[in-house]
């Protein structure tokens, strides 16, 4: 049984739903639980285990693989993942941006792009799947946060270390979600009225943390939040209209090898690629909302002038053609 500094998890061990000696049966496993992924565990003998605490929104999960494992996931839809080993470590680069979180400290995670997170050997690892209904429906009732109807991550980053910022508040909050659970074998759970409660304390908490994050990098517009909002903002408004580096960076307030390199460390690609996976974004949000009546028309909207292109990176963002998603419900 593991502790983490200021957490503890006994509670979660009475929650065990799965444990096995197979990589891809735990790959399988754990997937239906958080999102599915690609799974490499090194060398050593695997003892694969899950406890779960399903809440009414979050899901809390406490996860082992053995060996080292690398966890490799494309872009989260609709939720994001906080992270805090409760023993070992996990080194984390999302978007491009490079993280190590040793025992105990927490990240949000909220990949746009690509995720990769390698476990060290013999770690355990509590994780909070957090659905971005939980926090829009906050959001609505408290004024904080992006407008729902944009449909935007609540945060400014892809990756956030929580513990710098207030660890103090935070840990409070983490073990009053776990408290939620039976305190012995048989007995009830919390109040449903107590369980949403302490949801929206987490959702708030969240928030906030997104709100002076936010605030922050508007109040140093030189800075590299500042630069990627400045840059992203033209490229959302001009998404029909063919871009060039330079009009980015202008947007800016930079020059264009400094936009490079802001991209690439916060991305790990570079501008114009950085430019085409967001104007693949566009285009998906739009097929999911059924703002045109063709394929081509979404398209165009969103700069895409060769339509054989257009779905060829589709697919590769993806995983599925145009057409597939337009016609899913």
């Amino acid at each position: 049984m593991s502790a983490a500094p200021g957490v503890d998890a006994s509670p979660l061990y009475r929650r065990r739903v799965f444990r096995s000696t197979n990589p891809q049966e735990a790959r399988a496993v754990h997937g239906r639980w958080i999102a599915d992924h690609e799974l490499r565990i090194g060398q050593g003998k695997v003892d694969a285990s899950l406890c779960a605490l399903p809440l009414r929104s979050v899901r809390m999960l406490l996860i082992r693989y053995g060996p080292e494992a690398e966890i490799l996931s494309p872009a989260f839809e609709d939720f994001s993942l906080i992270q805090i080993p409760l023993s070992g470590s996990a080194d984390i680069v999302c978007d491009g941006q490079a993280l190590s979180l040793g025992s105990g400290q927490s990240a949000l995670l909220s990949p746009r792009h690509a995720l990769r997170v390698r476990w060290s050997p013999g770690s355990e690892q509590l994780l909070l799947r957090v659905p971005h209904g939980l926090l829009r429906a906050t959001a609505s009732d408290t004024g904080l946060g992006p407008d729902a109807a944009s449909g935007a991550p609540p945060w400014p980053a892809p990756l956030a270390v929580i513990d710098r910022v207030d660890g103090a508040r935070w840990r409070p909050i983490v073990q009053s979600l776990i408290a939620l659970g039976p305190s012995t074998e048989g007995a009830r759970g919390a109040h449903p009225a107590w369980e949403r409660h302490c949801e929206t304390g987490l959702a708030l908490f969240l928030l906030t943390l997104a709100s002076e994050q936010a605030g922050a990098d508007l109040a140093a517009p030189c800075g590299h939040g500042g630069v990627l909002k400045a840059a992203g903002r033209y490229i959302q408004a001009n998404l029909a209209s063919p871009i060039a580096l330079g009009d980015v960076a202008q947007a800016a307030g930079v020059s264009e090898r400094t936009l490079h390199t802001h991209v690439t460390r916060a991305f790990g690609v570079r501008p114009m690629a950085w430019l085409r996976l967001q104007r693949l974004d566009a285009a998906r949000a739009q097929l999911r909302r059924g703002d045109a009546h063709s394929i081509a028309e979404v398209a165009l909207r969103c700069g895409f002038t060769h339509l054989g292109r257009f779905s060829a990176y589709y697919r590769e963002r993806f995983g599925e053609l145009p057409s597939e998603t337009q016609a899913s419900p």
